[in-house]
């Protein structure tokens, strides 16, 4: 029997050599031991483990899961304590019989199951009908249990074997066959029995050699026999030699004959039994040799597939925390969720307990920045650490990996009742220059894998990436709002200053106005020239003090738009109308090739249309050579907006000009005139207005041959736009300035003609911008709201 628990001793090596073995995996180990050839009588190989009353519903659905819909644990019925077969191989008819089987509700069979979890020993079983058994051939049968327990921790008494159980790795013996397959199935003069315990009686027998014979013909009084007691694996046995019952009718006057020749042959089939075991044993031995090779074959492949698999693992970890960097989330938050995700790898989900403590250079010490399930003593105790003080303090300290396995007297910071465990302290660095501490609980006596210290230095690197960007957009953000509130101060005072100056402004114009208009006082010709300079530049002045004032306006979102649902083409054919006179005075004729056309309808602001339109119109009259041509087109999109396009043949924009044409104060390199009456502002307002208005507006130029300005507008029936007024403050949570941003940047990236090159504008200003906890759920309604 010795042979047949080095089997179950290369099974508890498989789980041994990977932490989690799966139902393929155990199946394709037993079937490498050939246990029909080479193991006679052994029904099969199992594996069984405790469940709880709490765990059982969860056990029998995941075993469900696995694709076995009528699982359930046998027999049915209440019980304080249960266990479970959830391997067995060669999973045939006969053993799917026991599949689920509670072992430890039968006495015979618990008795065995406890000696083996408490001992830490193979333990055979008394006498038992196998649940595998059918009508057909019925044998008494035994178990042998061998127990698992938890790699790596101490088993030096009951309680802690009892700690660290997992389960039993068992085989189901029918005696009959396990007999025959040993000495074969021959009759002979000498026949045995083997009873389980001291007791030879009917009601003990594990099996007889010559059953039938015994049945037909009883034992008669004189027949020699012999007692041999056996112990094995815990459990007594004792194996009855008889002479046959055909020895047994010799006259008495021969018996001293027989007598002697039986005594021969009795000694003769105990050496042929010794011999038999001795050679079994040889037998053994080389198969336990094979199966030592097999089993270290397969644990190596097993390793291999395990840190293959655990690279993996480690590398989808490590690009989880790098994704943590583009949300929007405080430095300790950000350190918070990459600990959760640290404390996912395997070795480090058996206590879930973490922290990373960050550097603080005034204070020249350790303050912890995140943690997990810490118990409320050590976070009370680690909230800030001098550095050497304790493990944490010492990684900090010597800037080097500090790990134990055990508590010792390095782990300075303790309490009373606090659990065996093991440390690895990281430090957390940027070249020579020390972030924090990374700190992670590890189990009693875990001494750690090469791969694992690999993965927290790779982490280590990670966090610090991490802290030192969240650290610089925590400044960038203090330098933006100060940049911001600059900008609204700049723009409150452009908006003052405007006001302040359109007064007086207003003033001069007029009284210039009533000097050219005075019946009665004429002007004489120089006068009238010097009131047309006046009139002329106070005009010019008035229209840059008034796009001043719409840029600050626009720039602070103070601007107010009405929308409603218009014609374009009487908008357009109104612009056109009124530029007119000024590309008369060039000889510049204006086509409208839109105003006729089909109707169509748009959901904007009529008077910032306008103003838009003829901005664009005026620059191709002011940009045109004498005699040019001005052509306005409309065209609709496949994404439910408008492009009305301004066509000039002028003298377009060299290539070198064109980054910058919306940008402030930016002024075409044009001949000292067109220079003078340009303000530079006109485009950045239009473009800013396009924006406000849920479009958005660009150009095409060539130099020498003219430019195109369009613009693009939704349509009325466009319900996918977010344009922002007065009116969405309805569901708005806070009316500010982020909201408006937004509005403007989900507009732009919800334009189906956006390509990858304005997607990434659009998200680097919105980093940029660093809009913090935006939320509104509302949508765009026909009074113009969201």
């Amino acid at each position: 029997m010795n042979g047949y628990e080095q089997v179950l001793q290369g099974v508890v090596g498989l789980f041994h050599a990977s932490e989690n073995i799966t139902r393929k995996e155990f199946n394709t180990f037993v079937n490498s031991l050939k246990i029909k050839k080479n193991w006679p009588g052994i029904q099969g190989i199992g594996f069984s483990i405790p469940v709880t009353v709490g765990d059982k519903a969860k056990h029998i659905r995941e075993i469900r899961n696995e694709g076995f819909p009528e699982y359930t644990i046998k027999p049915e019925g209440d019980r304080d304590e249960y266990s479970a077969i959830i391997y067995l191989e060669p999973f045939d008819w006969r053993n799917e019989r026991a599949f689920g089987y509670d072992m430890w509700s039968n006495d015979m069979r618990r008795e065995a199951m406890t000696r083996a979890r408490d001992t830490g020993e193979a333990s055979t079983s008394g006498i038992i009908t196998l649940v595998q058994e059918t009508n057909t051939d019925v044998q008494k049968g035994f178990l042998t249990y061998l127990p698992l327990y938890q790699d790596g921790v101490s088993l030096e008494t009951i309680e802690q074997r009892r700690k660290a159980f997992i389960g039993w790795v068992y085989s189901p013996f029918r005696m009959g066959d396990l007999m025959t397959g040993i000495l074969g199935s021959e009759q002979t003069e000498i026949e045995y029995e083997i009873f389980d315990g001291e007791r030879v009686s009917k009601e003990t027998m594990l099996f007889d050699s010559n059953k039938s014979s015994h049945e037909e013909y009883p034992l008669v009084a004189g027949a020699l026999m012999k007692t041999v007691a056996l112990e094995l694996q815990g459990r007594k046995w004792a194996l009855h030699f008889t002479t046959g019952r055909n020895a047994q009718g010799v006259s008495e006057s021969r018996q001293p004959i027989i007598v002697a020749i039986v005594g021969l042959v009795v000694s003769f089939l105990l050496f042929f039994i010794v011999s038999s075991l001795a050679l079994r044993q040889k037998y053994t031995e080389k198969i336990a040799q094979n199966m030592e090779s097999e089993l270290r074959n397969a644990t190596e492949l097993a390793l291999a597939n395990e840190e293959k698999a655990e690279r993996s693992t480690d590398n989808e970890i490590i690009s989880e925390i790098l994704s943590l960097s583009i949300l929007s989330k405080s430095l300790n938050d950000t350190l918070e969720k990459a600990l959760k995700l640290i404390l996912s790898r395997k070795r480090f989900k058996h206590f879930g307990m973490g922290t990373v403590f960050l550097f603080d250079e005034l204070t020249n010490k350790l303050h912890m920045a995140a943690q997990s399930n810490l118990a409320p003593q050590i976070k009370s105790m680690c909230t800030e650490i001098n550095l050497g003080q304790c493990l944490c303090g010492q990684a900090a300290l010597l800037r080097k990996t500090i790990m134990k396995f055990c508590l010792d007297h390095d782990h300075e910071i303790t309490f009373d009742g606090i659990n065996e465990h093991g440390h690895i302290c990281e430090p957390i660095q940027s070249g020579e220059k020390l972030l924090g501490v990374l700190n992670l609980y590890t189990p009693h006596g875990h001494h750690g894998t090469e791969q694992e210290l690999k993965f927290v230095k790779t982490v280590s690197n990670t966090l610090s990436g991490l802290i030192k960007q969240k650290r610089f957009e925590s400044e960038l953000a203090i330098a933006l709002d100060t940049a911001n509130a600059a900008s609204e101060a700049k723009s409150a005072f452009l908006a003052a200053m405007s006001h302040e100056l359109r007064t007086p402004l207003n003033a001069v114009l007029g009284f210039g106005q009533m000097l050219q208009f005075t019946p009665n006082a004429p002007l004489s010709p120089n006068q009238n020239d010097y009131v047309e300079n006046i009139l002329e530049s106070g005009n010019h002045l008035l229209k840059l003090v008034n796009q001043i004032l719409d840029l600050a306006s626009i720039e602070a979102y103070q601007i107010d738009l009405s929308l409603i649902d218009l014609e374009a083409n009487e908008v357009i054919s109104n612009c056109v109308n009124l530029v007119a006179p000024l590309g008369k005075k060039r000889s510049i004729e204006i086509v409208d090739q839109f105003s006729n056309g089909p109707l169509v309808h748009l959901f904007t602001d009529s008077t910032r249309l306008k103003q838009v339109l003829i901005n664009l119109l005026g620059n191709a009259i002011k940009f045109n050579k004498d005699g040019g041509t001005v052509t306005i087109e409309g065209t609709e999109t496949d994404y439910g907006y408008l492009r009305i396009s301004v066509i000039d043949t002028g003298i377009g924009i060299a290539a070198k000009n064109q980054s910058s044409v919306f940008n402030l104060f930016h002024r075409v390199d044009a001949d000292s005139m067109i220079a003078r009456e340009g303000t530079g502002i006109g485009l950045t307002v239009s473009r800013l207005l396009a924006e406000r208005l849920g479009g958005r507006i660009d150009f095409e130029s060539e130099e020498g041959l003219g430019s195109t300005f369009w613009i693009e507008l939704p349509l009325a029936n466009n319900d996918d736009v977010l344009i922002w007024t007065e009116v969405i403050k309805i569901g708005v949570d806070t009316i500010d300035k982020d909201h408006q941003v937004l509005v403007s940047m989900v507009n732009r990236l919800m334009r189906r003609s956006a390509d990858m090159a304005d997607v990434d504008e659009i998200i680097n200003e919105l980093i940029e911008y660093r809009i913090h906890a935006v939320s509104f759920h509302s949508r765009r309604s026909n009074y113009g709201g969201l």
